[in-house]
């Protein structure tokens, strides 16, 4: 019946949409998509399949109405103790590789205790911009969190195809350069971020290069 798949998906205007399951109009036997909001306050829809699978045409370029992004599993990462609940989705651009933002949520409050992004891929900025960036609120700080949340992470690169990943902080910041470590992650280097990278700008600090292996 279906030529798409569970999972999530990036309707063109940006936001972000899980197809939860699939259907067949009972009067006209026209097939459908049953699909949940990942924004506000969701909600679940039904919608044609030919509306879903289809082509549009958004400022002169031809392009998917809704493009798949990732499984329904990586949209929502469970431990005992925090939640990484997806919010954003972005292709690759010229700076990035694909990127995923999480809202960082704790599992005994149910509050947002923070951000983390997920850079999926390899790039020249790669190296000084890292593969995983994490924001934790000032009010959740000292219980490990960031350290936490990115490990939960780690499969997601895996299945990627990443043998080892990045992670970067400036060198002032001890918290981030105590969590990494905490993660098991070996200093590479203190280095000189170059004036061709994209976050770059006029004095700023040597950056702490961290080496993360995801094989064994």
């Amino acid at each position: 019946m279906n030529s798409i798949s569970l999972g999530v998906y990036r309707h063109y205007k940006g936001n972000l949409y899980e197809v939860v399951g699939f259907a067949r109009h009972s009067e006209t036997l026209e097939d459908m998509v049953i699909y949940k909001a990942l924004y506000g306050e969701g909600g679940t829809w039904v919608r044609p399949l030919a509306m879903w699978d289809n082509l549009i045409e958004v400022g002169g370029r031809t392009v998917k109405r809704f493009e798949y992004v990732m499984t329904a599993h990586a949209s929502k990462i469970l431990s005992d103790e925090l939640t990484l609940r997806l919010t954003e989705a972005h292709p690759a651009s010229e700076e990035m590789p694909p990127w995923n933002y999480y809202d960082i949520i704790e599992n005994a409050t149910g509050e947002v205790a923070g951000k983390i992004s997920a850079r999926l891929g390899d790039n020249a900025h790669s190296y000084y911009n890292g593969h995983i960036g994490f924001e934790i609120d000032p009010h959740k700080r000292g219980h490990g969190y960031a350290a936490k949340a990115a490990r939960l992470l780690l499969p997601i690169f895996h299945a990627h195809g990443l043998e080892r990943i990045y992670l970067t902080c400036a060198e002032s910041n001890i918290s981030s350069r105590r969590s990494i470590e905490s993660m098991g992650a070996g200093l590479v280097e203190l280095a000189e971020v170059p004036a061709w990278c994209f976050f770059w700008h006029e004095g700023m600090e040597r950056y702490c290069i961290y080496h993360l292996n995801l094989e064994g």
